[in-house]
């Protein structure tokens, strides 16, 4: 996941984080590929995946496992699904 700080252009950050859902779809191949397997973790990896493809149910689910506040929640927001997210597009 590439970080907006390390980039002097905004286009160059969604240069590299178009590249970046690419290698993402790579992964979501991966995971339906194994998807009838049997392996320790598949839960959680199932979990993740959800949370950096954008499901919002996944990232909902996770904090309340954990025990995040919605402060928490939106930071994650920002930074897995929304990364263009900024305070005016907050209510």
């Amino acid at each position: 996941m590439p970080n907006s700080e390390e980039y002097d252009e905004s286009a160059d950050f969604f240069d590299a984080h178009r590249q970046w859902r690419v290698g993402l779809h790579r992964l979501n191949m991966a995971v339906e590929k194994h998807s009838t397997t049997l392996y320790e973790g598949k839960t959680e990896m199932g979990e993740l995946v959800a949370l950096i493809n954008g499901n919002a149910e996944g990232l909902q689910r996770i904090c309340d496992s954990c025990g995040l506040s919605w402060r928490d929640a939106v930071c994650v927001w920002g930074i897995w699904v929304q990364p263009r997210l900024d305070r005016r597009g907050l209510p």
